[in-house]
């Protein structure tokens, strides 16, 4: 209801209690009183008016003063914006001064005028004080949290939502932001475990900043915000895609998180959820209307505050764990939103978050734990995810470029021959080439610091079944789809992975001890498990563009740094000879046999049909 709206209703209900009053004293029949008595029972009326108005109005001010002590002083606005209190005690004193002005026309009035105003007068305080009464009750009610949060967040339109974030950025206040008394109730009702008003006061900060997104949406200002002229020495660094961030930084940085911590600390794991996901919510919408800011700032939320928040380590079933596997959905669902509108450039920027969650989660997790496993599921289901979605929307497109391992990946031989250091191969020209490359190396997190494999796993459990059929189904789907070259890369460090893990274990080697390489070879042939060898054998020195050998993975020193062995070894290039012998043996000469049997086959057929012509 709108504050005209509610003046409107207050006056109409005070109107109606004055006619009450008036209709009722008329329609009374007269009685026997002398002035003495009207005179005196006049004054004690008023004496009592007076008193319970002040006791009322009383209570009220303390109420008040509760409400803003144990919440926010900032709610104290909503009762100076409530017209109840202010009509009631309006019509209260007029009520009052009623009465004071029968009480002094008493002697110029016959009797019989005095019995009637008398009566009249007794009926409309009566109709009065029952309806400060109500007033009051209604006022009352108001103060409860579940009432502050809905008339707050009826009064607090998009446009007041906006100007006052505008102001409190201005200032550099954030008590001043309009959100913050929604906060600070939430807050303290985390503390006093009132948990129903903190899930309302968490629901509502979202339903107000999802309300004011909607509403730059439909102006077309979701990306940009109009600043008032007195405020350009404050915002004169900031460009409009970032001016944005003024509304909804605390939200996302404040708010929000600090909310998902205290209830995880509470073991409020539904409350602690419901804020995650509403963050995911906000991020997902910015990455939808192509607002980077907001899916940033939901991005950087998610992993920094709230992620490297929580305590370690991490028990099972825990609710740092439940909200650790939270984030990481939420922030994944944020990053593949950009993938589902095709906006592979800022994937690009963004995906190193994917990149770094994984690194995070498979250090601060111990390998046995089961957390780990719900986790790091996640996160490997959906690069294997996003990676077919890529190649299937654009099979014909990557079909047609076909790039060489060399144009995804780079090359130094011993030759001498290079491409400059300059070029970064994960910024292919052709963007949706660039993300293969990315997501390949999201992918090679997964095999780092606990693994150590990634076929299935033996009796000591090396790896998660998880984690080797995501590679398998990754593999699988990239030797039958374009391009090669990413397929070619991704077996290479498949091969790299099991010619290290022979190594560590000290074990021969042999085709049906890694039955993934033998379930994607059947799907794509041997042609590109030999080049894969190829890169491996013929360069055991091969360097990436980005600076390690190839079998370095990433980098050394980094916390999910996977292998201990910098380089190629003598022993793993004999374990990878071996098994590309072994593969050879089994499969190679295969293939030429069936090659030869088809051949004689045509012979037999062209002689045959050579004869029958000659015939």
């Amino acid at each position: 209801m709108t504050p005209i709206r509610r003046r409107l209703f207050a006056g109409s209900v005070a109107l109606l209690l004055l006619v009450i009053g008036l209709f009722v004293g008329y329609c009374l029949p007269g009685y026997s009183a002398t002035s003495g008595m009207i005179s005196s029972t006049l004054q004690t009326l008023i004496t009592a008016q007076a008193s319970v108005l002040a006791i009322v109005f009383s209570v009220a001010f303390v109420a008040t003063q509760i409400v803003s002590a144990r919440y926010s002083p900032a709610f104290i606005k909503l009762f100076v914006k409530s017209p109840l209190l202010r009509e009631a005690l309006y019509l209260a004193i007029g009520s009052i001064f009623l009465s004071l002005g029968i009480l002094v026309l008493l002697p110029v009035l016959g009797l019989d005028a005095q019995q009637s105003l008398f009566v009249w007068s007794v009926e409309v305080t009566g109709a009065v004080l029952l309806g400060v009464a109500i007033y009051a009750g209604i006022f009352f009610e108001q103060t409860t949290p579940t009432n502050l949060l809905r008339q707050y967040q009826t009064q607090l339109s998009s446009t007041d939502y906006r100007n006052q974030s505008i102001d409190a950025g201005a200032e550099n206040s954030l008590a001043d932001h309009p959100l913050q008394p929604v906060y600070d109730l939430t807050r303290t009702s985390i503390q006093r475990d009132e948990l129903a008003v903190a899930s309302e006061g968490e629901e509502a900060i979202h339903e107000i900043t999802d309300k004011t997104v909607e509403d730059l949406v439909k102006t077309n200002e979701v990306n940009t915000i109009n600043v008032p002229e007195s405020y350009d020495d404050q915002y004169a660094t900031t460009g409009d895609a970032e001016k944005i961030g003024i509304l909804y930084t605390p939200v996302f940085s404040e708010y929000l998180p600090r909310i998902a911590l205290s209830a995880v600390d509470k073991n409020y794991i539904e409350l602690s959820q419901s804020s995650i996901g509403h963050l995911g919510d906000l991020g997902v919408k910015g990455a939808e209307y192509e607002c980077h800011t907001l899916a940033d700032l939901a991005l950087i939320s998610i992993y920094s505050d709230i992620m490297l928040g929580l305590s370690d380590p991490i028990e099972d079933g825990s609710g740092h764990s439940r909200a650790l596997h939270f984030s990481v959905e939420n922030s994944l669902d944020i990053i593949g939103q950009h993938i589902n509108n095709r906006d592979f450039e800022h994937f690009h920027e963004v995906s190193p978050h994917a990149y770094e969650i994984m690194r995070w989660v498979d250090g601060i997790t111990p390998s046995e734990n089961l957390v780990q496993n719900v986790t790091i599921k996640e996160l490997v289901e959906r690069q294997v995810e996003w990676y077919k979605k890529i190649v299937s929307e654009f099979d014909s497109e990557l079909s047609q470029e076909d790039p060489t391992v060399e144009e995804m990946l780079g090359k130094k031989d011993r030759t001498g021959l290079s491409i400059s250091q300059d070029w970064d191969p994960r910024q292919h020209e052709n963007l949706k080439v660039s993300a293969l490359i990315n997501i390949r190396l999201h992918m090679m997190t997964i095999t780092a610091k606990h693994y150590k494999s990634v076929d299935w796993p033996d009796d000591d459990g090396t790896v998660p079944m998880f984690i080797s059929g995501a590679w398998r189904d990754l593999l699988e789907y990239a030797v039958t789809h374009p391009p090669a070259a990413s397929s070619i890369l991704l077996l290479q460090r498949y091969i790299e992975i099991v010619g290290y893990t022979l190594v560590e274990r000290d074990d021969s080697s042999y085709l049906e001890g890694h039955s993934n390489l033998t379930m994607v070879l059947h799907s794509g042939g041997i042609i590109p498990f030999e080049i894969a060898f190829n890169r491996i054998l013929e360069n055991p020195e091969h360097e990436d563009l980005f600076g390690y050998t190839t079998f370095r993975g990433l980098g050394r020193g980094l916390l999910w740094f996977p292998f201990r062995m910098y380089d190629y070894s003598d022993e793993f290039i004999e374990a990878v000879n071996d098994l590309r012998a072994d593969l050879r043996r089994k499969y190679w000469d295969e293939r030429f046999e069936a090659g030869e049997s088809a051949a004689s086959s045509l012979d037999q057929y062209l002689q045959y049909r050579t004869d029958e012509w000659q015939g």
